[in-house]
């Protein structure tokens, strides 16, 4: 089991690559709540921060992961809130200059790690921080 399930267990960054939310989805989502704000609706997923709607199975993961929560509903999507750990890895994704490669079922965690070393390089070790 893992802490999606139950809430009391990390889970394998290697599992989560193939996962329903890659690494590189999450990132990009936190960075979205952060930056431009992000609604979460079932079925409806886009990186466009004009409409700023995130996928239900991404953002459920993301919850479910303590990254982030779900706020007060407008219309149909409810607005997602960072978490304390959320608030921690958007303060360091907060100066990227480019979108994370999601990809899915990439089961090599060097790629993802480059990236977010690229952005900074204390990023990998906090977004680990939540899996454990």
């Amino acid at each position: 089991m893992n802490r999606y399930d139950i809430g009391t267990q990390g889970i394998e960054l290697k599992n989560l690559f193939s996962g329903p939310a890659p690494v590189g989805r999450i990132l990009n989502y936190t960075y979205l709540i952060g930056a431009t704000g992000l609604k979460h609706k079932n079925g409806y997923r886009s990186l466009d921060s004009s409409n700023g709607i995130g996928s239900a199975w991404c953002t459920e993961f993301m919850i479910g992961l303590g990254i982030a929560r779900l706020g007060s509903p407008i219309g149909d999507a409810f607005i997602l809130n960072l978490t304390d750990d959320g608030q921690a890895i958007f303060d360091l994704l907060s100066k990227k200059t480019f979108d994370f490669d999601e990809g899915s079922n990439n089961s090599n965690i060097a790629i993802v790690k480059a990236q977010m070393n690229n952005v900074h390089p204390d990023l990998y070790t906090s977004f680990k921080e939540v899996f454990l």
